[in-house]
C-alpha cells in the first residue's frame, strides 16, 4: 500500500538546546539539520517571501529608478501576466488603452515604465513571460507540457538578435541569460554551455549570471558529465542567495557518493575543494567531523563552516544527547525516539569527544570569522559531555568576545544548563541563583519559537528530571507544568503546548507527594516558588481533586471524602456510550454497584442521579460500616457483594473507572508490572476478588454463592498478566501470548465452579453467556 504519512516535525523530534539560527543567515535555512525531510523548510511553502536579498529584484528597482518597494517590483516582474505586460507595452509604444488588472495599474513600477517610455524593458519582460511557459507550471504537481522545438528555436533566434543589437548592458545580460535558458529546455546543451562561456565572464556581476550558470551545470548533467555538473552547481550555489535550494537539489542529483574523492579533487584550488566537500556533507544525518575538519583546513573562511558546525552539533544532540536523557531516570521527551543510550566506546560518544577540541582549535587559531560561535559550541558540547569545569572555562572565553545577541542568548542558556546540572541536587541556593535566567528564558520564549522549544525541553527534560532524581516530585510536577507552555497566549492552537504537567500530577504522584504539592500552594513561597506557581499550567483546585482521587485509589474513603468535599466543581461519573443496536450515542450515569457477567454489560443499568467521586466514597463508607455491623450473615454477604461490585467497577474493566483514572485506553490490560502501586488493584482487581470470596463464604444461598464465585473467577482471570509486545523478539512474544491465552481461557476456579454449581440456574445462565466456561466444559467433558 502506498500513501502519505506524517513524518514528524523537523523542528521537534529530538532534544535540542543549540540554535539553528547561528548557522549564518536565513538563506541557509533549507540546510538546517533534520533527518526527516529533504530540506528543513519543506513545510514552509506558505510563509511570506522576502525580496530584500533578491538580486534580480534589486537590479530591476535600480534600473527603473522607481520609488517602489522590493515587493512592488517583485509583484510586477514575477507576478504580472503576459497579457498585462503586452498591454502596457502597447500603451507605452502605441498609445493604446491600458487594459490591465488594478494591482498592475496601481503598481509604482507601471508608472515608472510609462513615464520613462521604457519600451525596450517592457519588450524584454513580455519575452520573458513567453519563455516562462517552458519551465514553470501552475502547480508543483502539474507536468510541463511538451515543448515545441521549432518555437523554442525562434525564441533563441529572437534573443540572439536583440542580444547582438542592444547597447543596453542591463538588457544584454537578460537576453544572454534567456538564450542559455531556452537552449537548455530545447536540449541544445552544448550551445547553452558555449553561450554561457562566451559572455558570462567572472567579472560579470549581473544577477542572471548565476541563473545562467545553473543552466550550464544542468547541461553538463544532461550530457552525462555529472562530475562537471556537480562543480558548476556548487559554484552556482555559492554565488546566489535566493536559489540555493534548487542548485543544491540539482547537486544531489549529480553527485556520486562512491566518487566523492574524485569529484572533490576537480576543484581548481583549496577553496573550491572545500566548497565541493562542504556540499557533500550538507545533507544527511551521518557524522561528518573528518570532512568538516578538511573543509576548515582548506578554507577557514568558508561561508558554509558555521552551518556545517551547527549541523554536527545538532547531530550529536539527536544521536547522543536525546537517547542519553531518555535513558536516565525522570524527565519526559515530547516525542518518540528509537535510539538507545550510547556509551564511550561507540561512535556517538567519540564524535562528541573529538568535536570539542576541534571547535577550540578554530577559536584559538582565529582564521575563521565568527570565532564566538566555535567556542560557544565547545562549551555546549562540554556540557553534554558532563565536563562542567571545561564548559564553564569555554563560556568565560566566549563571553569576552561575544558580539551578537544570538550568541549572547545561547551563552546564557548554556550557563543555565550547567548551573542546574553541575551539582548532585538543586538546593534553595541554586534555585535563587538560576531564577534570573529562568525569567529571561520565559520572556525570550514568548518572542521566539526556537526558544519556546528550548524552554519546554529545559523544564521537561532537564529541570523536572533533576527534581525527580532527587525525589522532589512536587517540584518536578511544577516544572512539567511550565513546560506545557500555557502561559504563552498567541490566539492559536499551539502544537508545542500540552498538559503533561497535570498528567504527571494525576498519574505519577503518590498521595504523600500530592500532599506536599498542595502544601506548596498554601505556604509562603520563596521568589523561586512564586515563579513556579506563576507559570505552571495547573493550580491548587486541580491538585485537591487529584488528592481526593488518590485516596480513592488507596481505598481510604474517609480521607477521600474529606478532600473531595473541597472540590468546587465535581464531575459526574457519566460516560458517553455508543449503542450498536440503535446506532446512537447516549450519556450514561454509571452504576458503581451494578453486577454483570460480561464486561460489555457494564453500562446496562444506569442510575437516574449520577454519582460523583464524593458520593461514591461516601457510599463505600456506608457499605463498609453496614458490613462491619450487620448481624445477619446473609445481609453481610450481600453487602460484601455490593462492595466487590464497586471495587470491580472502579477497575480498568468496570463502569466507574473515572473514579480513580482520568483517561482510559481501550488497548490496555494487566501486564503484571505497575508504574504506581495503586495500578496493581486497578488492573488486578484483588480487592474485588477478596470481597466476592467473603460473600461466597458467608452466604448459604446456592444461587447467590454461584454468582459470587463466578465473579471471583472473573477477577482471577483478570489477574493473569498478559505479556507486553516484544519489539526485539516477535517469535518469543508469540510463544508468551500462547501461554497467556491458555492460562486466561482455562480459569483456575472453573473446575470447582462446575463441580459445586452445575445444578444451579446461575450456572446455566453463565454457561450460555461465557464462551470461556462453555469451552472449558466441552474440553473437560464435565457436565453442561
Amino acid at each position: 500500500m502506498i500513501g502519505c504519512a506524517d513524518v514528524g516535525d523537523p523542528d521537534d523530534y529530538f532534544t535540542s538546546f543549540f540554535s539553528h539560527d547561528l548557522s549564518g543567515g536565513d538563506q541557509y535555512k533549507p540546510f538546517y539539520y533534520t533527518s526527516l525531510l529533504t530540506f528543513y523548510d519543506d513545510w514552509d511553502g506558505d510563509l511570506p517571501v522576502g525580496y530584500e536579498d533578491d538580486k534580480v529584484i534589486q537590479e530591476w528597482k535600480q534600473y527603473c529608478g522607481a520609488k517602489a518597494s522590493p515587493k512592488d517590483v517583485a509583484d510586477f516582474v514575477y507576478g504580472a501576466s503576459e497579457k498585462d505586460v503586452v498591454s502596457l507595452f502597447q500603451h507605452v509604444a502605441n498609445n493604446k488603452p491600458l487594459q490591465v488588472v488594478d494591482s498592475i495599474r496601481n503598481n509604482p513600477l507601471t508608472q515608472c515604465f510609462i513615464s520613462q517610455k521604457a519600451t525596450a524593458a517592457l519588450s524584454y519582460l513580455a519575452f520573458a513571460k513567453k519563455t516562462e511557459r517552458i519551465s514553470i507550471t501552475s502547480t508543483p504537481w502539474e507536468e510541463v507540457p511538451p515543448r515545441d522545438s521549432l518555437l523554442l528555436n525562434k525564441y533563441i533566434t529572437e534573443a540572439n538578435q536583440i542580444f547582438t543589437n542592444t547597447k543596453d548592458v542591463f538588457l544584454k545580460n537578460k537576453y544572454a541569460y534567456q538564450r542559455c535558458k531556452v537552449a537548455f529546455y530545447n536540449n541544445r546543451f552544448a550551445d547553452c554551455i558555449k553561450w554561457y562561456d562566451e559572455y558570462f565572464t567572472p567579472s560579470n556581476t549581473a544577477a542572471v549570471n548565476n541563473l545562467a550558470l545553473s543552466y550550464k551545470a544542468g547541461s553538463y548533467y544532461h550530457l552525462g558529465k555529472k562530475k562537471e555538473a556537480t562543480y558548476y552547481f556548487a559554484k552556482a550555489f555559492e554565488a546566489t542567495e535566493n536559489n540555493k535550494r534548487q542548485n543544491y537539489l540539482s547537486f544531489l542529483w549529480s553527485r556520486d557518493l562512491a566518487q566523492q574523492i574524485v569529484y572533490v579533487a576537480q576543484g581548481q584550488n583549496n577553496e573550491e575543494k572545500a566548497l565541493l566537500l562542504a556540499m557533500y556533507i550538507l545533507h544527511g544525518d551521518d557524522y561528518a567531523l573528518e570532512s568538516l575538519q578538511k573543509v576548515y583546513s582548506w578554507h577557514p573562511g568558508s561561508s558554509l563552516l558555521p552551518l556545517l558546525t551547527v549541523r554536527e552539533i545538532n547531530k550529536i544532540e539527536d544521536h547522543y544527547l536525546t537517547p542519553m536523557l531518555s535513558s536516565e531516570k525522570g524527565g519526559k521527551p515530547y516525542y518518540f525516539n528509537w535510539n538507545v543510550e550510547k556509551t564511550e566506546g561507540q561512535p556517538e560518544k567519540q564524535t562528541l569527544v573529538n568535536m570539542i577540541p576541534f571547535l577550540e582549535q578554530i577559536y584559538k587559531e582565529g582564521k575563521a570569522p565568527n570565532r564566538e560561535l566555535y567556542i560557544t559550541g565547545a562549551a555546549y558540547l562540554s556540557f553534554i559531555n558532563k565536563d562542567f569545569a571545561k564548559a564553564k572555562a569555554f563560556l568565560k572565553d566566549a563571553n569576552k568576545i561575544a558580539n551578537s545577541d544570538r550568541i549572547k542568548d545561547q551563552l546564557q542558556l548554556i550557563n543555565l544548563l550547567i548551573a542546574v546540572n553541575e551539582k548532585e541536587t538543586i538546593d534553595t541556593k541554586t534555585e535563587a541563583a538560576i531564577l534570573p535566567s529562568l525569567n529571561w528564558l520565559v520572556e525570550r520564549s514568548k518572542k521566539d519559537k526556537t526558544y519556546k522549544l528550548f524552554l519546554r525541553n529545559f523544564f521537561s527534560q532537564i529541570l523536572a528530571q533533576k527534581y525527580e532524581q532527587q525525589h522532589d516530585a512536587h517540584k518536578a510536577a511544577l516544572a512539567y507544568g511550565i513546560a506545557d507552555l500555557s502561559f504563552i497566549k498567541n490566539g492559536e492552537d499551539d502544537v508545542y503546548s500540552s498538559v503533561n504537567g497535570l498528567d504527571y500530577v494525576r498519574n505519577e504522584m503518590t498521595t504523600d507527594q500530592l500532599l506536599k504539592l498542595h502544601q506548596f500552594f498554601t505556604s509562603s513561597p520563596s521568589s523561586y516558588d512564586q515563579f513556579l506557581g506563576k507559570y505552571t499550567s495547573f493550580g491548587k483546585d486541580a491538585v485537591i481533586d487529584v488528592i481526593g482521587t488518590s485516596y480513592l485509589r488507596d481505598q481510604d474513603f474517609v480521607k477521600a471524602t474529606e478532600w473531595l468535599k473541597q472540590v468546587s466543581k465535581p464531575e459526574p461519573l457519566s460516560i458517553s456510550n455508543y449503542n450498536y443496536a440503535t446506532d446512537k450515542e447516549t450519556i450514561v450515569n454509571v452504576n458503581p454497584l451494578h453486577d454483570y457477567l460480561n464486561d460489555w454489560q457494564r453500562y446496562d443499568k444506569p442510575v437516574a442521579k449520577p454519582y460523583t467521586k464524593l458520593s461514591l466514597a461516601q457510599k463505600m463508607i456506608e457499605l463498609q460500616q453496614k458490613a462491619d455491623t450487620a448481624l445477619n450473615t446473609e445481609t453481610k454477604a450481600r453487602t460484601y457483594y455490593q462492595l466487590a461490585n464497586a471495587y470491580y467497577n472502579m477497575s480498568y474493566y468496570g463502569n466507574s473507572w473515572q473514579a480513580v483514572m482520568y483517561y482510559r485506553s481501550s488497548s490496555d490490560w494487566n501486564e503484571g508490572k505497575y508504574e504506581m502501586p495503586w495500578k496493581k488493584e486497578y488492573y488486578g482487581v484483588y480487592k474485588a476478588k477478596e470481597y466476592y470470596q467473603k460473600a461466597y463464604t458467608l452466604s448459604q444461598d446456592k444461587e447467590f454463592k454461584a454468582a459470587a464465585y463466578f465473579l471471583m473467577a472473573k477477577c482471577v482471570q483478570r489477574q493473569v498478566p498478559m505479556p507486553p509486545y516484544n519489539y526485539d523478539n516477535y517469535e518469543q512474544y508469540e510463544k508468551d501470548m500462547l501461554t497467556f491465552e491458555k492460562k486466561f481461557k482455562n480459569n483456575a476456579l472453573f473446575p470447582q465452579f462446575v463441580k459445586e454449581f452445575s445444578t444451579t440456574k446461575f450456572y446455566q445462565y453463565a454457561y450460555n453467556r461465557c464462551s470461556y466456561l462453555s469451552d472449558f466444559v466441552s474440553k473437560s467433558g464435565t457436565r453442561r
